[in-house]
């Protein structure tokens, strides 16, 4: 039997039977006929532009290196999930890149199935239809990813000038992105209540909504860190958007700028190389270190969680205040770290707090 012939005449009939069905019903509506790499190039014409542009790059980049070679001549109605499980499992990248294209061809199949060039589905499973639940995509890879420990980020902030300074203590106390840093406002800092709100994010200087839903979220920092950055605000040159950090010309920072402070600042303290990001991950390790509960930490990093982003993506709690007020006396530049060494207790980070 040849590969995709049916065993006995009574499949061959249930399966032209239901091809029939879904034909000889009123709703039914030919799809229309393209290629792949043809409604890629509409689809980047008409639909990529209402993307973030950072999402927007990241996809074209995608359907031009990586989808368009392997796809470009087929048929879109005609990609099935085998094709792609195919597509998979040939395309050289390493697995997280794997994962990003595998989103972008699904965003792409949804477009075309909503315009009319995927047909109703003949079988389960066989068609593509925008999205795809069966393909087997590659394992995450977990590495150890460098970041600082206590005793360095107090050192990094203590060693940068202004306006650094203060943005790597921003980044040690809250473990905010790099383009969250670049996108602050003054506006967005509550004094009094001691909050800080990401509601945007700079990519290369444009300003955009945050990365996720639950990036957009709200957090405690240290009277400390209130203090400090009070004190820099009275030296604060306005710009249009009321920026922290701007350029001259009263732009976002672009993310090049702090990191290649931060390099200078490494090599002149003679610390191992790492980004930004090395702070957050500090964040995240001292806060479990410390105890402080998962819910909290995921409150202040913003990362999604299907069980508590609804919950806690916006909340301020009373662990939330004490971590933050225990963290900022230990990163405050102006005075001696009163315990380099954390315990690892939940209790003690609160009595040292206060």
């Amino acid at each position: 039997m040849k590969e995709g012939e049916l065993a006995t005449k009574k499949l061959a009939q249930r399966a032209l039977e239901n091809r029939l069905r879904s034909i000889n019903d009123l709703s039914y509506r030919p799809a229309k006929t393209i290629t792949f790499a043809t409604f890629a190039d509409k689809w980047e014409s008409e639909i990529a532009p209402t993307l973030k542009p950072s999402t927007r790059l990241n996809y074209c980049s995608h359907v031009r290196r990586y989808l368009k070679p392997f796809f470009g001549k087929s048929t879109v109605g005609d990609i099935t999930t085998e094709m792609v499980q195919a597509f998979v499992s040939k395309v050289k990248a390493n697995p997280l890149t794997v994962r990003h294209v595998f989103v972008t061809l699904q965003s792409i199949l949804k477009t075309a199935r909503e315009w009319g060039y995927v047909a109703p589905e003949f079988s389960a499973g066989k068609k593509m239809h925008g999205t795809v639940g069966r393909v087997r995509l590659p394992a995450r890879v977990s590495s150890e990813r460098r970041h600082f420990s206590l005793d360095e980020m107090v050192r990094i902030v203590a060693a940068s000038p202004e306006p650094y300074k203060t943005c790597f203590w921003l980044a040690a106390e809250t473990g905010m992105r790099a383009g969250e840093l670049c996108g602050l406002r003054w506006q967005d800092l509550d004094f009094e209540r001691l909050i800080v709100c990401v509601v945007q994010t700079a990519w290369w200087g444009h300003l955009q909504t945050p990365k996720t839903k639950g990036s957009a979220r709200r957090f405690s920092i240290s009277a400390n860190l209130a203090n400090h950055l009070q004190e820099r605000l009275k030296e604060w040159k306005p710009n249009q958007y009321g920026l922290i950090f701007a350029t001259r010309n009263g732009t976002a920072w672009t993310c090049r700028k702090p990191l290649r402070k931060l390099q200078a600042v490494l090599e002149k303290l003679e610390l191992p190389a790492a980004g930004l990001h090395a702070f957050r991950h500090a964040q995240v390790t001292i806060a479990e270190r410390e105890g402080v509960p998962l819910k909290t930490v995921q409150a202040r990093v913003g990362h999604d969680s299907a069980e508590t982003t609804a919950l806690y993506a916006h909340a301020v709690g009373e662990d939330d205040r004490k971590f933050s007020a225990w963290l900022g006396s230990q990163l405050n530049p102006h005075a001696k770290p009163r315990n380099p060494n954390p315990s690892g207790n939940v209790m003690e980070f609160r009595k040292k707090a206060g």
